[in-house]
């Protein structure tokens, strides 16, 4: 890889970052000659990025006026839940017999006894703990496929959760659906675990919706 090639991968990694975890809020705008300055580089490389960040459908490059970042909408949050719904029941089967018993342990504690920081007081690129969780069975349920794709949606959906939880609107404690899939991961329940999951995704749909729906409509 060449140094031009790096160098729009940096920017890229750091504007994409910057949206998933909310620096650019939803509706905010983002100017190339701010970036170009603060990076210290030409504007080559940061349209590269932007052009490929638009191509993904996080922003939305409107000339002579600057960059808008895209607005969650209720239409985005039911796509989204929509592929959740149908492909991660499936997915924590495939995973269940390579998760490791001392990740899933590790987990488990988290989930029991740091509430606190479930979602909460987050770094500039660390994710909720509940997206780590969703994200490692993920990685392990072998299908690159479904790993790919579902990379993605949650990119969309880091976003959302943080989003929801910096403007809180999000009060829906989802440890104990967790907590729950955990256990039967480790007993080797692969079908219950799948149930909780897809009932955990339709409740975790159904609390955010609404609470969009307020926040749009205050």
């Amino acid at each position: 890889m060449d140094k031009r090639s790096d160098l729009k991968n940096h920017v890229y990694e750091v504007i994409h970052t910057r949206i998933i975890h909310g620096i650019y809020e939803p509706g905010s705008m983002i100017y190339e000659q701010t970036l170009t300055q603060e990076l210290g580089i030409s504007r080559t490389p940061v349209r590269e990025a932007l052009n490929k960040i638009e191509q993904e459908g996080f922003i939305r490059i409107m000339p002579k006026k600057g960059v808008m970042v895209k607005e969650i909408t209720v239409a985005d949050m039911g796509e989204i839940f929509q592929v959740r719904e149908e492909l991660e029941p499936v997915i924590v089967r495939l995973a269940g017999p390579y998760l490791s018993r001392e990740e899933l342990l590790a987990f488990k504690e988290q989930f029991e006894n740091e509430p606190e920081q479930w979602g909460e007081m987050l770094g500039a690129d660390e994710l909720p703990l509940d997206t780590r969780f969703h994200l490692y069975i993920i990685e392990n349920c072998h299908n690159s496929f479904f790993m790919d794709f579902m990379k993605k949606i949650f990119d969309r959906n880091t976003q959302l959760v943080i989003f929801s939880k910096q403007h809180k609107l999000n009060s829906y404690d989802a440890r104990p659906e967790h907590l729950e899939i955990i256990q039967h991961l480790l007993e080797g329940n692969y079908n219950q675990a799948s149930e909780v999951m897809k009932r955990h995704v339709i409740q975790n749909r159904n609390q955010l919706i609404g609470r969009l729906l307020h926040y749009h409509i205050s």
